[in-house]
């Protein structure tokens, strides 16, 4: 069995690449036969579930698929609190153990865990600490809350907890302040649970319990000046300068936030300090945003550099386009190898394009392939658009040929059915509903029934469903209805579902577009 508290430390840091490592490898762990049986388990906060197992995923956008194929579908939650009937059993339970008596008598609304943790304890000492350690809480509180690391570094704590005192109490202050207060309050033991703070090196952690008590409490608190300043000393990390960074610009304190981005360039943070440049150009616009995405892509940041190379190559700066894509180019980066393929095309060079897109799909890049694609579609390079979608759906991406089709409504649709008779030939077998879809997007009633004609002959069950559906649609229930019975005896067997549900209401209802696995 292997536990993992704080399961965010190993699958939700800074360092992108070294997490998705762990959860491919935890992940293999459990698939492999050579090590059964094996548990792990592992505790998680609800907002880094959120982030590791979104609801909905963007095509193209996901940076951490192996963390969110490892959480997604595992997850046992915990309740915050006991309802009644665990508190029955822990009643039972607490004759024989004064410690759960405690927590059932003295827990607030329930919270029999955290009390049991603690967490009542920290905050006790939190409410009852002298003004000094009290104000180094809030400097910990604020940081975590906007985003800092677990890791505090004790100058840091040690400069932004005197923003949070008063002149006189500044002035006040002993040598060894600081010490005192990490000694008399907020390292000691409550009751066997981790101080306010535990030490972690030469640095400190701030207790999970007061970190979302923090988090609570102080969510409308806008730190001190001198908070942002002790975020620009030298004992930071460029992670955290950046995380601080998009903190101060969310808040609009941009000085600031400008100084801390530029410090976190010079500390070498990538992935921060991207996102720190697309927050600037929501907000102010590329030309004022491009310096930090530029620092970023100069400090490693491979998706910055492709941006960089896309806007480039669009502009028609082929050389620094080349240079940006080169050097997001480890020799197995799809979306690299495609942009360098996309240049030399642009300049001629076409077999050289050629070999790039094939190491491409070679190394997954088949929806990479795609995009560049429906790309060339917009450019008016059809045969080449095609030609490439073919390849991409050779290498097992079925919907590479569906994407390309739909770039061509309207004027264009002959184009759009003629991509999708070729995927006909190829073996797509959504190839037909896709083409009574599309068909459905002209104003031409006859150009529908030709396609739902060619469904119906077909024998396809999902074309015939939907088919079924656009026929109910126009006005033919009765034909709609029976093709909807036709796919349910193809084994589409919720189709006798909708045909249910569209007689309770009078007529077969309208569906959205069929998945392209005929599921």
């Amino acid at each position: 069995m292997l536990w993992l508290n704080e399961l965010p430390r190993y699958l939700y840091t800074d360092d992108v690449r070294r997490d998705e490592t762990i959860a491919a490898g935890l992940s293999e762990a459990l698939r492999s036969a050579d090590c059964t049986p094996v548990l792990i388990l592992g505790t998680l906060w609800h907002e880094y579930r959120l982030r590791l197992a979104p609801a909905e995923v963007e095509i193209g956008s996901e940076t951490r698929p192996n963390a969110r194929i490892l959480v997604t579908g595992n997850l046992i939650p915990v309740p915050e609190t006991f309802g009644d009937v665990e508190s029955g059993r822990l009643a039972e339970a607490a004759v024989t153990d004064a410690r759960l008596a405690e927590a059932l008598a003295r827990a607030e609304e329930g919270h029999i865990t955290q009390y049991l943790a603690g967490g009542p304890a920290q905050i006790q000492r939190y409410r009852t600490a002298d003004p000094v350690a009290r104000a180094v809480l809030h400097a910990a509180m604020d940081a975590r809350r906007l985003g800092w690391g677990e890791v505090l570094p004790s100058g840091f704590l040690a400069a932004a907890a005197q923003s949070y005192l008063t002149d006189l109490q500044r002035a006040t202050l002993p040598i060894d302040w600081f010490d005192r207060a990490l000694t008399d309050y907020l390292l000691p033991l409550c009751q066997g649970a981790r101080g306010p703070l535990s030490r972690a090196g030469d640095d400190f952690r701030l207790a999970d319990y007061l970190e979302q008590h923090g988090k609570r409490t102080r969510q409308s608190s806008r730190p001190p000046d001198g908070f942002w300043a002790a975020a620009l000393r030298d004992d930071v990390t460029g992670g955290d300068a950046a995380a601080m960074a998009r903190a101060a610009y969310r808040r609009d304190r941009r000085e600031i936030a400008h100084r801390l981005a530029l410090e976190a360039a010079v500390r070498g943070d990538r992935a921060g300090l991207a996102t720190f440049a697309a927050m600037v150009e929501e907000d102010e616009g590329r030309d004022e945003a491009s310096p930090y995405l530029e620092l970023a892509a100069e400090n490693g940041d491979t998706r910055s550099q492709l941006v960089l190379g896309h806007r480039c190559e669009d502009s028609g700066d082929y050389d620094a386009a080349e240079a940006w894509y080169s050097l997001a180019d480890d020799g197995t980066n799809p979306h690299a190898l495609v942009g360098l393929a996309s240049l030399h095309a642009r300049q001629g060079r076409y077999e050289v394009a050629d070999e790039l897109y094939q190491t491409a799909l070679a190394n997954g890049g088949a929806r990479e392939v795609e995009y560049q694609a429906r790309d060339l579609a917009e450019r008016d390079e059809h045969d080449d658009a095609l030609r490439l979608a073919e390849e991409s759906f050779r290498h097992g991406n079925r919907e590479a040929l569906t994407g390309l089709a739909w770039r061509y409504t309207g004027p264009d649709l002959p184009r759009a059915f003629a991509v999708m008779r070729r995927a006909m030939a190829l073996g797509f077998d959504d190839a037909i509903t896709e083409m009574v879809i599309l068909a459905t997007t002209a104003n031409d009633p006859a150009l529908v029934t030709r396609y739902c004609d060619l469904a119906i002959e077909s024998g396809h069950p999902n074309a015939q469903r939907v088919a079924g559906h656009v026929l109910a649609r126009s006005g033919d229930e009765r034909r709609g209805a029976a093709l909807l019975w036709r796919a349910f005896n193809g084994g589409l067997h919720w189709s006798l579902f909708e045909l249910a549900v569209s007689s309770a209401s009078g007529r077969v209802a309208s569906v959205p577009r069929a998945d392209s696995t005929g599921g």
